[in-house]
């Protein structure tokens, strides 16, 4: 009788509890009807989201199935309807029409997916009758996928685009801009993500790239606008963003501001002394549920609040500062003060690299063993380096973290502990194997990423040094 291994059998235990979730998920709610979408019903506009300063507020609906309990709750005003849509997954429910005269809203869940955790901070919004969600992270990896609600057979497929870039949806960090309007979505910068690339070891998946992109919704073509000017960089870091306008974002900056960013004519604006600056600098929070109507900013407490407070938002309202969201090679002084700040940093880099080489070389002669200016490794020293040695002639492997805390005798300290010495005694090695060799470019011992866990480190010999090593461990009697 043929029976399944057990990584296949994992798999199908992990699929099935993975899948059983989505099948349950609540496929109806009634919930009252409340003042925001009462105030949206009589809306002239085609397209609105409702955003909050607080996604815990927008868990509009009940839901109680876990773990989309925990998920919140992206609201969007479309054609008289409101959509759900919960990031992270693709779980997306569509109301009944919008009367304010009504007592009850009913929602239905209209996709049929039962994915999740794929793309966990997307962004979504609604371009001519779709709905779409783009960027976020999963398990793996960021990614810049642009996913589109398939109404035909009520799932999620992908578009292709030009280019992949990583983006993500976060108030703490204002960099996305929508228009319904122009079809254009903008993004401050994107996120290293693509792990398919040849030699991406020295990359930082988490890292962000300052380069100003935008999406051309009609052609799907992402293009480079310029380079994110680093003020404004500085400024969005103690931001969060407040609202989308018909031509760019409207920031709270932590110094008691607000700004503009006017990603059509790229240029920042500071806004007046008008009489409700104060509510949003220092009451906006006080107001998390928030959304634009043409020129209008409603401000509520939140959805099931009566309170709710209109602020005409007007362009003549603004100031303009002599400031530019990106740089272009045509911002000649912006582009060239980047320019000499990088090529100064890198010159710092280098000069800084060498000295180190030199305190390294000068310490190694005061700190490490010399006998009759012979160089010898330690019987500790010895062993690791016959362990890293047999592993790869032997076995053909590299040596794990574990094998070499047994050697060293620190396998029951502290994480930190660990660290430094493994730290420790590979610097020492190299140091002195390059000092043997007359190289100070020379290192011995590599580590590399682990296949199954990218956090972990193996370490392996420089094959090319195999056999000039062996000398240097015979005993001095022995040589």
């Amino acid at each position: 009788m043929k029976y399944f291994n057990i990584p296949t059998l994992v798999f199908f235990i992990f699929f099935f509890f993975i899948s059983l979730p989505g099948f349950n998920q609540e496929k109806q709610f009634t919930i009252p009807n409340n003042q925001v979408f009462k105030i949206l019903s009589s809306s002239k506009s085609t397209y609105i989201k409702v955003n909050s300063l607080n996604s815990n507020i927008l868990q509009i609906l009940p839901i109680n199935k876990i773990p989309y309990n925990s998920f919140y709750q992206d609201i969007m005003y479309y054609k008289g309807f409101i959509y759900v849509f919960l990031p992270s997954s693709g779980v997306l429910y569509k109301s009944s029409r919008l009367n304010k005269d009504d007592i009850e809203l009913k929602f239905n869940r209209i996709d049929s997916t039962n994915l999740l955790k794929y793309n966990i901070n997307c962004y979504s919004f609604i371009s001519n009758d779709t709905i779409f969600n783009i960027g976020g992270y999963g398990f793996w990896r960021w990614n810049g996928h642009l996913r589109y609600f398939n109404s035909d057979y009520s799932d999620w497929d992908i578009i292709k685009l030009n280019q992949e870039f990583p983006i993500e949806s976060d108030y703490k960090n204002p960099s996305i801009w929508y228009s319904y309007d122009k079809k254009l979505l903008v993004s401050l910068n994107y996120k290293y993500g693509n792990e398919g690339i040849i030699d991406n070891s020295k990359r930082d998946d988490y890292n962000l790239i300052d380069s100003v992109i935008k999406l051309n919704l009609i052609n799907k073509k992402w293009e480079s606008t310029g380079l994110l000017n680093p003020i404004v960089k500085d400024l969005i870091k103690k931001s969060y963003k407040i609202c989308d306008l018909d031509s760019g974002i409207l920031i709270n900056s932590n110094g008691g501001n607000i700004y503009y960013l006017n990603f059509l004519n790229n240029n920042v604006f500071s806004l007046k002394q008008t009489s409700y600056k104060y509510l949003l600098t220092s009451k906006i929070l006080d107001f998390p549920v928030l959304w634009v109507d043409k020129s209008n900013l409603y401000i509520s407490k939140s959805l099931t609040d009566d309170s709710i407070i209109d602020i005409n938002i007007n362009f003549n309202h603004f100031n303009r500062i002599n400031q530019k969201i990106y740089l272009t090679t045509s911002n000649n002084i912006y582009y060239y003060i980047i320019t000499t700040l990088i090529l100064f940093s890198f010159l710092i880099y280098y000069l800084l690299i060498n000295y180190k080489k030199k305190v390294r070389s000068l310490k190694f002669t005061k700190t490490f063993s010399v006998i009759n200016n012979d160089i010898f490794f330690t019987e500790i020293e010895k062993k690791f380096i016959n362990t890293l040695m047999d592993n790869l002639e032997k076995f053909n492997r590299k040596t794990s973290v574990d094998e070499i805390n047994k050697i060293l005798g620190i396998f029951n300290k502290s994480l930190d502990v660990q660290k430094r010495k493994r730290s420790d005694i590979i610097n020492i090695i190299n140091t002195k194997y390059s000092t043997l060799n007359n190289n100070t470019d020379l290192v011995l011992i590599k580590r590399a990423k682990t296949s199954t866990d990218r956090r972990m480190n193996e370490f392996y010999l420089n094959e090319n040094e195999l056999i000039n090593v062996k000398k240097y461990l015979l005993d001095k009697n022995e040589g």
